[in-house]
């Protein structure tokens, strides 16, 4: 049977490549190791693995739109309006400042018009102008932090299809904690970049085919 990566195995993996076994504080401070790591991933890691579409639909009257869960960056974000709400429209992504000068009183709403723009109202919140007047079902497509692991969630994304990423991204946040700053440090930083310049590569060349030319 092939050999699978889970968090109990990672944890495992992380206590005996850094050759602690016997360390009871380093051991206790593996699972903030690799929240550390998840969190690089988030913000530095871009590809169909942590790409994800959800569908809902605008509250009437309300500009004010909740982000998903663990939301990282957009990628787009498309309504139906029409005969069966079947025709896509986009919403085009401006400055919460620009949303406030094109659209000044939130409160306003008419079904004459349709929502054109959204910024970031905050961390946890979207912003819409016009104020969507019809609750149009939408679509939308965001980079998210991939499910965290713990004793709960034992499997993601990253185990299942990068675990040598996710190994080397812990492994790096791990020489920090035990001030490792010489050859480790330096090995496994380019274990790192390494792993995720040919992560980054196959999802990039997932966007294409054979028979689309790109430059090179």
């Amino acid at each position: 049977m092939p050999a699978v990566m889970t968090y109990a195995s990672l944890v495992d993996d992380i206590t005996l490549y850094s050759e602690r076994t016997n360390d009871a504080t380093y051991i206790a401070q593996i699972p903030r190791i690799v929240m550390l790591a998840e969190l690089d991933l988030a913000a530095s890691w871009r590809g169909l693995g942590n790409q994800k579409w959800v569908t809902d639909a605008f509250t009437i009257d309300q500009p004010i739109v909740a982000k998903p869960a663990y939301w990282r960056e957009t990628i787009a974000w498309n309504f139906g309006t029409g005969t069966g709400n079947a025709t896509r429209n986009y919403l085009l992504e401006r400055s919460l400042e620009y949303c406030r000068i094109y659209w000044p009183d939130p409160t306003v709403s008419s079904s004459s018009v349709v929502p054109l723009y959204y910024a970031n109202y905050d961390w946890d919140n979207f912003f819409v102008a016009p104020t969507p007047a019809v609750a149009y079902p939408f679509e939308l497509g965001y980079y998210e932090r991939i499910t965290p692991l713990d004793d709960a969630n034992q499997t993601n994304w990253l185990t299942e299809h990068a675990p040598q990423l996710l190994l080397s991204a812990c492994m790096l946040q791990a020489q920090f904690f035990l001030k490792w700053m010489g050859e480790r440090l330096q090995a496994w930083q380019g274990m790192y970049a390494t792993q995720a310049q040919n992560l980054g590569l196959e999802a990039r060349n997932q966007t294409i085919d054979r028979s689309t030319a790109v430059d090179k």
